[in-house]
């Protein structure tokens, strides 16, 4: 389709349904081969993802994707109240196939995307494992929660040392039942519950699950459980009550009510989806450097880099990830941090690995 109304695009875009390559990958490598042939200025302003997905006759969702792609890969910005504009200093580092060492120290200025346009630094894009994104739970079910778990008066004494019941019968119907020979005991969080486990076990090694909901509940409710036998359950309740250990009241019932209202299982879905269109964008963005390879949550780096040193000037310019220095390897957790301020992370990536 032609699109070359000086008010889009001055070049032509077309999207075919029967190719193989899905139609966001399409659009954007059009948009892409046109900034870096010069068919499409730098700074020239794009279409918005609506008013583009009316023109190609295909759907909101797909511009999007396409739009996201482009992000990733450096080959657009966007300015709040603005709009979306193609970068003036496209990223080619992949139809290059140079390879740049990371800079010698972390002195010299933020890159691109470190800063607002008015001078102002972003806090830090933190990619670090364990980060939630709060902006998945839904603010309406947010509210009833809490509405409920403060309806009440808690109760005056110390709380069931294995947890309050309606949180572990929501927590097994969560995980879809329990053999016979397993009792859900409410811990602190996942690390909170094996360290009890691994406690209270001492010489005895049989396998007890534990898990939490920080990931997707975020820190402010610090609530998990344990799949104890029932041995050990009444070990590890103990163990809580004694180490004052014990989730809250109120923390205790507005998971039981994010369980049972669904809303748990729900996110879980919406973070799978979320989850796997992130990486999507990170291969797009760091599949061709040259020497590092990104597969499952880990940026695998060159044998002989600092991934420790790598880190450090990546915090230097506004993003925070994880180092594992053998083999070298950078892990990113892609969920937490909104949309625009993933791609300006891949970006920042990107420039300082290629």
């Amino acid at each position: 389709m032609d699109m070359r109304s000086p008010a889009t695009l001055t070049f032509s875009l077309e999207v075919r349904r029967d190719s193989a390559q899905p139609l966001a990958e399409q659009i954007a490598g059009q948009v892409g081969a046109a900034l870096e042939s010069g068919m499409l200025r730098g700074g020239s302003r794009l279409p918005s993802t609506r008013t583009l997905a009316a023109v190609l006759g295909v759907s909101r969702g797909v511009t999007t994707a396409a739009y996201d792609l482009l992000h990733a890969r450096g080959q657009l910005t966007t300015r709040t109240g603005s709009g979306t504009f193609a970068a003036r200093h496209p990223d080619h580092a992949g139809h290059t196939g140079a390879r740049r060492s990371p800079p010698p120290d972390d002195r010299g200025s933020p890159l691109p995307g470190a800063r607002q346009a008015g001078g102002s630094v972003h806090p830090p894009v933190d990619l670090r494992p364990g980060q939630a994104n709060a902006e998945l739970v839904p603010l309406r079910a947010w509210r009833a929660a809490w509405r409920e778990a403060t309806l009440r008066r808690p109760p005056p004494g110390p709380l069931p040392e294995l947890g309050l019941p309606r949180l572990r019968e929501a927590v097994a119907a969560h995980l879809g039942g329990l053999p016979a020979d397993q009792t859900v005991v409410i811990t602190g969080g996942a690390t909170s519950g094996l360290d009890l486990v691994l406690a209270a076990l001492g010489p005895h090694r049989r396998p007890v699950p534990t898990g939490d909901f920080r990931g997707l509940l975020g820190p402010c409710l610090p609530v998990g459980y344990a799949l104890a036998y029932p041995g050990l359950a009444g070990c590890l309740g103990r163990a809580l009550a004694d180490r004052g250990e014990q989730p809250s009241y109120v923390a205790q019932i507005a998971v039981a009510t994010l369980l049972r209202d669904g809303t748990v299982d729900r996110l879980t879905r919406e973070v799978g989806r979320r989850r796997a269109t992130r990486a999507g964008l990170a291969v797009a963005a760091l599949g061709d450097l040259r020497g590092a390879r990104y597969a499952d949550g880990t940026l695998h780096l060159a044998p002989h880099a600092d991934a420790v040193r790598v880190a450090a000037v990546l915090l230097a310019r506004g993003v925070r990830v994880t180092a594992l220095a053998s083999p070298p390897a950078l892990l990113l957790d892609l969920l937490g941090p909104a949309a625009a301020d993933l791609r300006r992370a891949l970006a920042v990536l990107r420039a300082t690995l290629r």
